[in-house]
Parts: C-alpha cells; sequence; structure tokens
C-alpha cells in the first residue's frame, strides 16, 4: 500500500487521542491520596508526532510515535467536600438539614485549563433536604410524656424521624422527666 497524506493525518489523529487518554490516567496515578481532578480541565501543549515512513512510501504497515505535554488541576476531596458542605448549609438556610446519604455531587469542566493555570469548573448538587429539628424544641414536646407515648408523638410531629431509641434512667421510671435539663436528646443523620 501506498502512504497517502490522509494515512498520516488519521495515524497522528489516532495517536494524539491515544496519548491524550494516557496521560489522563497518568495524570490520575500520579495524584496524591485524598484528590482528585476534572478529566476535563486538562491542557495538551506541544503534540509532536512522527512517523517512521512518508507519504508516498510503499509499504504493509506504518508507524508513529509522539509526545506530548499535558497539564491538570487537581484539588483535595475534602476541600470539595467542605465547599458543597458550606454551600448547602448556606442555601437551604438555618431552619433545614441534608441528608449525607443522598448527597451526589458531580464537577464538570466549564472551561478548558488556562495558561496560566486556572480553570472554571461546575458543581451539580444533589441532595435530599429536611426541616431541621431543635433538640430543645424536641425535648420541650416529649417532656412528661409516657416512655411508652415516645415514639408515637415523633412519628406524627416530627416524621423526618426514621429511627427512635428512648432510654429513660433510672430504668424503672415509665415517663419522661418533666425538667428540661434532665433529658438529654441526641439527633444522628443517617
Amino acid at each position: 500500500k501506498v502512504i497517502t497524506k490522509d494515512d498520516i493525518e488519521l495515524a497522528q489523529e489516532k495517536l494524539q487521542e491515544e496519548l491524550e487518554n494516557q496521560a489522563k490516567a497518568g495524570i490520575a496515578r500520579a495524584l496524591p491520596d485524598g484528590f482528585i481532578f476534572e478529566k476535563d480541565a486538562i491542557s495538551f501543549d506541544s503534540f509532536e508526532p512522527s512517523c517512521f515512513q512518508k507519504q508516498g512510501d510503499q509499504v504493509d504497515e506504518f508507524n508513529c510515535y509522539g509526545k506530548m505535554k499535558a497539564s491538570g488541576l487537581g484539588f483535595k476531596q475534602t476541600e470539595l467536600d467542605n465547599l458543597v458542605d458550606n454551600f448547602l448549609r448556606k442555601s437551604i438556610g438555618v431552619n433545614k438539614d441534608y441528608s449525607v446519604d443522598s448527597l451526589s455531587v458531580k464537577t464538570f469542566s466549564k472551561s478548558g485549563l488556562s495558561k496560566g493555570g486556572s480553570a472554571s469548573l461546575g458543581l451539580e448538587i444533589k441532595a435530599d433536604i429536611f426541616e431541621g429539628i431543635s433538640e430543645q424544641a424536641f425535648a420541650s414536646r416529649i417532656k412528661g410524656a409516657k416512655k411508652s407515648e415516645v415514639t408515637n408523638i415523633i412519628k406524627q410531629e416530627f416524621p423526618q424521624i426514621s429511627r427512635v431509641q428512648v432510654k429513660v434512667w433510672p430504668f424503672w421510671m415509665s415517663k419522661i422527666p418533666k425538667d428540661l435539663s434532665k433529658i438529654k436528646v441526641q439527633l444522628q443523620n443517617n
């Protein structure tokens, strides 16, 4: 087969694509533990392809090689987590909370990596949001109630609570104390 200009251009395009994929994988492997990067926020520079054969040569197959410089933008996962948490807390207000288990965060590149090393990243954040519960209001509502009634009160008035555990001390007491200072409430997000 005689090598054409189109053959060389196609080989160089495939070579560039393969080098970009290898560079992305290499950057991901080189990141320290706890760091992530947006695969679309990588800058590829100085692609230098070279083929052993030239246009017009007659060969059964031909080979090309090349080199390329790649730069990427990485960041700590914990910093992203803190950013998302702060954003959500400011967005939903004081009397609401979100379920960490339902939290979904996707990053995407809004612009490629600039020569100066900056990029615009977007975040898509999804989470189940619910009314927050004041421990003081919660304790006020159950004070003086029978231990056996607490679960029903909670299910009716605090539907966002999925699991209830009531402990009374000493164990023989059948009512929640009326004194708020003697009631300890622990709320957990699960």
